[in-house]
């Protein structure tokens, strides 16, 4: 029990306290685990600080032997994805072009954050390249299979924070950090079974963090407990972790989205949800259904003149002329579909989201949480995506499409797993509006408590 990194963290917090366990003893678990798990090929894990992160927690044991005062989550291990800046250390956003870019000059903030309060960098997990594609392959690096797949019947992570979900998945870490612009942690959340969350923009900085979208890009945590993603949340957000409080199931109101969210939905995927809603209504909860025409424009905008596109393209077009062969091409078809959208047409949507965002936080405000399913389909196989490109971008837009409505909204989001032992791994999402974070984590915890008691 005492090094085991599938723990909560306030667990592991009362196990470094008590003497059971030692911030080395977790420290060396992460690095035994990831030198089991982490496949050269096919990589989790892109760098690992071992001896930093020894060296460290050694610092930690001694200070606590001492009895000197502590931060509050001293000893405990995480990661980060490999956009976050990590000083010293070259940032390559899953990249070959930025390898020779210089070294970070100090931490991502939220990265800092998490170092303020005690917890030991391990290392940075794999992603797709400059974060812009929902499945999560690199075929720079090798792509990590979606936890429990392998070999012929490997099947897609999520993107782009894949190695960040893996590596909950496979209990590496018990925290790591990724990034969301239209699902990035809440599509690897779900095709791992793990927890991943999309917070408010701005809610928690992204200083440090290369962009992709700044429109639309937030960082967010995946741990394996609500619980913990609330805490991890709250130290990226600046705040001292407090004890959350579930809504009570009895009063509970949650709205199931008509139209665009519940269509071409997999078989399997639908069952699950369905599910998920009867467990729910029979622990006490009320669902209804409810038309969201914010969602309906998110669609038509994806659609026709994607967002993070417009962002992608001013990003990038300079490096496509002068180095396109050091590109994923599916990456980098991704960003030339950019370069037909105006700027007047950017505006013009942007104007049309900033409406939506108000009417959509009025739509629900009188809910707990919106309830959907996280994607429209489970981990796809792997191996026929990576050379058909015409598959790529039929499956990556249907990755994409559920979660992107919360970003379009600029609203808060989580995905919790809801797979049975004998199912691939599959996940629904709690949703709600712009700066309603605490409101949506005590419906959440609500949730997961009765789905969990049901199980």
């Amino acid at each position: 029990m005492p090094h085991n990194l599938t723990l909560s963290l306030d667990e592991l917090r009362c196990a470094l306290a008590d003497g059971s366990c030692t911030a080395r003893g977790l420290v060396e678990a992460s690095l035994t685990r990831i030198t089991a798990v982490n496949d050269p090929e096919h990589p989790v894990f892109l760098a690992v600080y071992a001896e930093q992160a020894l060296a460290l927690a050694e610092q930690i044991d001694a200070a606590r032997a001492a009895g000197d005062p502590l931060p509050p989550f001293a000893g405990i291990p995480f990661a980060v994805k490999d956009l976050f800046d990590v000083a010293g250390e070259v940032t390559t956003a899953g990249s070959k072009i930025l390898r020779d870019a210089p070294p970070a000059q100090q931490n991502a903030a939220v990265v800092q954050r998490l170092i303020d309060a005690g917890m030991i960098l391990i290392g940075k997990t794999n992603m797709s390249e400059f974060a812009f594609t929902g499945l999560g392959l690199n075929p720079h690096h090798g792509t990590p299979p979606a936890w429990g797949t392998s070999g012929d019947t490997a099947c897609a992570p999520g993107g782009s924070s894949s190695g960040a979900a893996v590596s909950i998945a496979a209990g590496m870490v018990p925290v790591s950090l990724g990034t969301d612009t239209a699902g990035s942690c809440r599509i690897p959340a779900a095709w791992n079974g793990v927890i991943g969350y999309k917070p408010t923009q701005h809610s928690v900085p992204g200083d440090g963090a290369f962009p992709l979208s700044p429109l639309l890009d937030v960082p967010g945590p995946f741990t394996r407990r609500v619980a913990c993603c609330y805490q991890i949340y709250q130290l990226m957000a600046g705040k001292q972790p407090s004890p959350l409080t579930a809504k009570d199931i009895n009063t509970l109101k949650l709205a199931v989205p008509t139209s665009i969210a519940m269509s071409k939905l997999e078989p399997q995927v639908e069952e699950a949800f369905k599910r998920t809603l009867t467990t729910l209504k029979a622990a006490g909860a009320t669902i209804e259904e409810i038309e969201v025409p914010e969602f309906e424009l998110a669609g038509e905008i994806f659609s026709t003149a994607p967002l993070a596109a417009y962002d992608a393209w001013q990003l990038h077009r300079e490096r496509l002329s002068t180095s396109r062969e050091l590109f994923d091409p599916f990456v980098a078809m991704r960003v030339t579909g950019g370069q037909n959208i105006s700027s007047d047409i950017q505006n013009a949507n942007i104007a049309k989201r900033e409406k939506a965002i108000a009417s959509y936080h009025q739509r629900i405000a009188s809910y707990d949480a919106l309830i959907m399913p996280t994607t429209a389909t489970a981990a796809p196989p792997l191996a026929p995506l990576q050379y058909d490109m015409e598959l790529f971008a039929k499956t990556n837009g249907l990755a994409l499409r559920n979660t992107a409505l919360s970003n379009f909204v600029d609203g808060c989001a989580i995905s919790l797993p809801c797979h049975t032992a004998d199912e691939p791994a599959l996940g629904f999402s709690l949703c709600h509006a712009k700066g309603e974070d605490q409101k949506l984590f005590e419906a959440a915890l609500a949730v997961e408590r009765s789905i969990t008691q049901a199980h």
